[in-house]
């Protein structure tokens, strides 16, 4: 008879060391002391913005990108695939490994109760670290 308790493995259907390093990457983010090149804002997630009109909120890490600095903008940046093309969401889906709906349901700011343009770094590292944990999104979606 095998005394072992059983371990209730979650497996993620995404990508867990993306999630991870995203997290991190923005751990990282909120704690750098002098003012980031990118910095973080889930407001202008679905608006095509001018760089010029946007100091502080596009990418200005020289990567020649017009990345906003929202989640989806900062996975875009770690996959190293951003340039390639302007649809930077479908580019941090791939990276991330998420359905259609956890991208949007994520990428969206759902994950709070918040109007986008208050989400806040916090807000977007404790849904990652809840994915982690977790192996899923906290919305819950129908299969």
């Amino acid at each position: 008879m095998n005394t072992q308790p059983e371990l209730n493995v979650i497996t993620p259907t995404f990508n867990l060391i993306n999630v991870m390093r995203l997290r991190d990457h923005l751990v990282w983010l909120g704690k750098k002391e002098s003012k980031p090149k990118v910095g973080f804002n889930m407001m202008y997630y679905h608006i095509k913005i001018n760089r010029k009109d946007a100091a502080g909120i596009c990418d200005e890490s020289h990567h020649s990108c017009n990345t906003v600095a929202c989640l989806a903008g900062h996975a875009a940046i770690l996959s190293n695939k951003f340039c390639q093309n302007n649809n930077i969401s479908s580019i941090a889906k791939r990276w991330l490994g998420l359905k259609e709906e956890e991208a949007m349901y994520l990428f969206s700011g759902s994950f709070t109760r918040k109007y986008i343009q208050d989400i806040t770094l916090d807000d977007a590292i404790t849904e990652l670290n809840f994915m982690i944990q977790n192996g899923r999104t906290s919305g819950v979606f129908c299969p």
